[in-house]
């Protein structure tokens, strides 16, 4: 695992399986859809209770219950990266192991895609869901706080000179 050299004291990404087994507060038997609670909304910000009700942007970390374990926000509000590169068919094969080792190169090194988990408050609602993003890229993805509208913080992002770069 690649050593931190931002942050030297600070802990590298967990594995993709260490994450799933957090999440899952220890149950390695549990579903993965079922990760928390069966009432998303007592637990997560996701799509549903943040952009159907007009609200843009992660939200306050802890203000929903936390896992068995008194871990906030494993579902929804911001995904987390992984340490595992994202390769489409490991990651939707891949569920019964409870130490599986990811895959140790991209597919594409050109395009190195790293693992996120844990969903996003305007999206899937669910720990279970797999994505892969590219680490190095900035995404367009709305700034913490109150954000009025999609369009205004689309002019924020497009009028900000630190994007002229991408």
């Amino acid at each position: 695992m690649p050593t931190n050299t931002v942050f030297p004291k600070a802990s590298a990404c967990p594995a993709k399986a260490e994450w799933e087994y957090t999440a899952k507060a220890g149950n390695i038997n549990r579903d993965p859809k079922r990760i928390d609670s069966e009432n998303l909304t007592l637990v997560a910000w996701f799509e549903e209770n943040t952009v159907n009700l007009g609200l843009y942007g992660p939200q306050k970390v802890a203000s929903k219950k936390p896992s068995a374990w008194g871990l906030y926000d494993m579902r929804g509000n911001v995904m987390e990266w992984v340490s595992d590169f994202y390769l489409p068919e490991y990651n939707a094969s891949f569920h019964q192991a409870v130490s599986p080792k990811g895959p140790e190169t991209a597919s594409n090194p050109e395009y190195p895609l790293r693992v996120v988990r844990g969903g996003a408050w305007g999206g899937e609602n669910g720990a279970a869901s797999r994505e892969g993003l590219r680490p190095s890229r900035r995404y367009a993805f709305a700034p913490f706080g109150d954000v009025p509208s999609r369009s205004d913080s689309a002019a924020q992002r497009t009028n900000n000179p630190a994007n002229e770069s991408l």
